[in-house]
């Protein structure tokens, strides 16, 4: 997982809108998020984007997710800041 990459205490995602449900196997949403790496420095990046979430519609788990960035890999890492 991620837990030991991140500082938790300075990390934040916020919700942008509304969790939608278009398809009763689908939920979605909206977030932006300040990730602050647990390194030295503690650097930081800032990123938006979109996790889609299909649902199994006998058990109403989640069976897959995805993430979606509004910003390429490259130009969230170059805009890399320290706190």
């Amino acid at each position: 997982g991620t837990k030991a990459l991140f500082d938790s205490k300075l990390s934040h995602v916020d919700l942008i809108g509304e969790v939608e449900s278009s398809k009763p196997d689908s939920l979605q949403f909206k977030f932006k998020e300040k990730l602050t790496f647990n390194l030295p420095f503690k650097p930081f990046v800032n990123l938006s984007g979109k996790v889609i979430f299909t649902r199994d519609v006998n058990t109403g788990l989640i069976s897959y997710s995805r993430e979606y960035w509004d910003q390429s890999v490259v130009n969230v890492l170059k805009s890399i800041k320290f706190n």
